[in-house]
């Protein structure tokens, strides 16, 4: 950058590496030459080179900022003005530069014209001005005389009284043939500018003719004074062309800038922007896949995918979170640290939240209170939390209420949130918020309810609504049943339903018909004393793999492949071995795909 010294530069950027403040440099030279600049900066494998840059960006002078204040003097009184309005004083300043500037062309041609006017028709009738100036006794006799060579008073003074007359008739045969010529050379010539018989020529013409060499009497000088005065005619009309219409003049503008712009434009090596701005936390931290957990206490934490290896079906799992007595880990999903997460309370309020803005933990660890993180009231618990990149038109959210109320918004009007939490959705007296999901307005809904119901209808049945309203019936619910989970269908992937006591199973979506919204839905799966009471839902295939987490803080990791694609009405196999009949699953979720991929292939080398 400009005023940078690069010397000093490369040193600070070697100290910020001893000191480990920006790590991932492998390699730090100078290959500047004759050429220009260039400083080359190595970076391990494992390193994103985008973010090794924009901790230099944000540690370093590899980029800087000057600030500009568009203070200007505006018709006499200081103004800020805007980058448009700047232009615009600009184009009114050229305006008014190139109208004067044409004015000051125009005048001149103009006298120009007139007299190279003068000396033509001088020399149509040379002998008798000759004569005339020999006659006269100075030079300022001379000049009055040829102001008067064609009116009768220069006859009445003595010294000129015996000067030959010029026959009238005659001039004015030679200057009409001066002006046909012209004309037809040049079209637009307008004639003589002024009326010679009766006077004679002008102060400014006479002067002109005194100081004439004798030289430009020749055939060939007569001749370049024609052609001067066709190119001042035409010069002439192009400055009045410009004075009298404004898209001209404004052409003209144009062409002086793409002049200058040919002339002395090169690269541009720096950004105009609107407000200078720092580096945000984002540009500084890497891009990665992280499970983010939740407690039912309410605390948060994350950690790399990598923490978690495969089992097999039925293993014993290893501790995921470590919890309090009391407590126990409710929910856990997987998003990139550049995410937004859009936290929504049991009450039905929304908050935001970035997923590197949660705190990083040990695979042990229990995390941080959610409270010290989003500003919670006190009847408020954690409901449901999407993952969103950006809030762009056509997605919605659907929400799903514990007493089967649906309801759906479009995503844009949960874009500019407050710290304090805005209202996402009308909650009830008694209802809690248990399921959100993100849409495209063209999907099915799925629901289950603690007892192994299902209902599954078009989303379109469920109109978008602003973000205080309350929704919709979804399912209609039988006695002590509840909304425990709801997915957004998937075609060809199996609805995975897992139960408390650890068994679930896979069914293909098909095996679930499409219903009206409100409907009493049909057996998802068998709610035995075996399996007790269901505890979630999602949908998989046979390359993804899953994440059970218990309430006691039991994790294990499984391949979908494992699981058995069974029947609706069934009960399922076992999915995780629980070591008491006090611990009971409280959440399941799926990994990326990219996150299974590998485990798949790490199991096939082994």
């Amino acid at each position: 950058p400009y005023q940078v010294n690069k010397a000093k530069l490369i040193e600070s950027i070697a100290h910020l590496h001893r000191d480990k403040v920006v790590e991932g440099i492998t390699g730090l030279r100078d290959e500047s030459d004759r050429t220009g600049m260039r400083i080359v900066i190595e970076v391990s494998r494992n390193a994103m080179g985008q973010v090794v840059l924009n901790n230099l960006f944000a540690h370093t002078d590899l980029q800087t900022t000057f600030g500009v204040i568009m203070l200007a003097i505006d018709g006499g009184q200081p103004r800020v003005l805007t980058v448009k309005e700047m232009l615009e004083r600009f184009i009114g300043h050229r305006r008014d530069v190139v109208t004067r500037r044409s004015r000051f062309e125009l005048k001149k041609a103009l006298a120009r014209q007139h007299i190279v006017e003068g000396l033509l028709v001088a020399q149509d009738f040379i002998d008798h001005v000759i004569s005339l100036i020999r006659k006269s006794k100075d030079p300022e006799e001379a000049a009055w005389g040829l102001q008067r060579v064609l009116c009768d008073e220069l006859y009445e003074r003595d010294a000129f009284k015996d000067l030959p007359r010029i026959d009238l008739s005659t001039a004015q045969s030679r200057m009409a043939a001066l002006v046909a010529r012209l004309h037809g050379d040049e079209p637009i010539y307008k004639g003589l500018t002024r009326t010679y018989p009766g006077t004679g020529f002008s102060p400014e013409q006479a002067k002109a003719i005194l100081e004439m060499r004798l030289q430009r009497l020749t055939g060939l000088e007569r001749e370049a004074l024609v052609k001067e005065l066709l190119e001042l005619t035409r010069e002439i009309a192009r400055l009045e062309d410009i004075l009298a219409h404004e898209q001209v003049l404004l052409e003209v503008i144009k062409t002086e800038l793409r002049e200058v712009r040919e002339k002395y434009a090169d690269e541009r090596r720096t950004q105009i922007v609107e407000e200078a701005s720092d580096l945000s936390i984002e540009d500084l931290i890497a891009e990665e896949d992280v499970v983010v957990t939740l407690s039912h206490a309410g605390y948060v934490k994350r950690n790399p995918v990598s923490d978690y290896r495969a089992q097999k079906r039925g293993g014993r799992g290893k501790t995921g979170a470590t919890t309090k007595e009391d407590d126990f880990v409710e929910q856990v999903f997987v998003a990139s640290t550049h995410d937004y997460v859009l936290v929504f309370s049991t009450r039905g309020r929304l908050y935001w939240l970035k997923v590197h803005e949660i705190p990083a933990g040990g695979r042990t660890a229990r995390g941080k209170a959610i409270v010290n993180l989003v500003q919670f009231a006190q009847d408020e618990k954690l409901a449901a939390v999407l993952s969103v990149r950006s809030f762009e038109p056509g997605r919605f959210v659907a929400f799903v209420t514990r007493k089967g109320i649906v309801k759906r918004t479009e995503l844009e009007q949960y874009s500019n949130p407050r710290p304090s939490g805005i209202i996402a959705l009308g909650i009830e007296e008694g209802d809690a918020l248990v399921s959100a999901k993100l849409t495209d307005g063209n999907q099915q809904l799925f629901l289950v309810t603690k007892n192994g119901v299902a209902i599954r209808f078009e989303e379109g049945r469920v109109r978008s609504m602003g973000r205080a309203a309350h929704g919709v019936k979804g399912i209609t619910l039988e006695e002590n049943d509840e909304v425990v989970g709801a997915e957004v269908i998937e075609p060809g992937k199996t609805i995975l339903t897992i139960t408390e006591n650890g068994y679930g199973k896979r069914t293909e979506e098909t095996e679930y018909r499409t219903q009206n919204r409100g409907g009493k839905g049909i057996f998802a799966i068998k709610t035995s004393d075996r399996n007790g009471s269901v505890v979630g839902v999602l949908q998989a295939q046979d390359g993804d793999e899953i994440v059970i987490i218990t309430n006691r803080g039991m994790l294990i990791r499984t391949r979908v492949s494992e699981i058995s694609v069974i029947g609706r009405n069934t009960q399922g196999v076992r999915l995780i071995t629980l070591e008491s009949d006090e611990e009971k699953v409280s959440s399941i979720a799926k990994l990326p795909e990219d996150v299974a991929g590998e485990s798949a292939e790490s199991a096939e080398s082994a």
